[in-house]
């Protein structure tokens, strides 16, 4: 519960409130590769933000009224008012540690 209550439910508000607020931002560089401002491993001891489609085409919409930045190469995303699917995802090092703990 305290994980639950703590970092995840962190990660969770971050999330909610850059997709809220209608602050998501992509950087995309020359090569098209992408990155995003959604929570990552480093700061979070618990959980994380990543894609979970089965590649960078296979989107949802944003809810409405909400748009994506772009910045940098444009061009490789020329719709803004979808994204990459993304999930929640556990950090390895935590279940590591809980494996640990479980005498496993």
């Amino acid at each position: 519960m305290k994980d639950l209550e703590g970092d995840i439910r962190i990660v969770w508000q971050e999330t909610h409130d850059i997709i809220a607020n209608g602050q998501l931002v992509l950087d995309i560089d020359m090569k098209g590769n992408v990155t995003n401002n959604l929570p990552k491993k480093q700061g979070h001891p618990v959980s994380h933000v990543r894609p979970h489609g089965r590649n960078r085409n296979d989107t949802a919409p944003l809810p409405e009224g909400t748009m994506l930045t772009v910045h940098g190469n444009t061009d490789a995303w020329p719709d803004t008012t979808c994204y990459t699917k993304q999930c929640f995802w556990l950090n390895n090092d935590y279940i590591r540690q809980q494996l640990q703990l479980a005498g496993m």
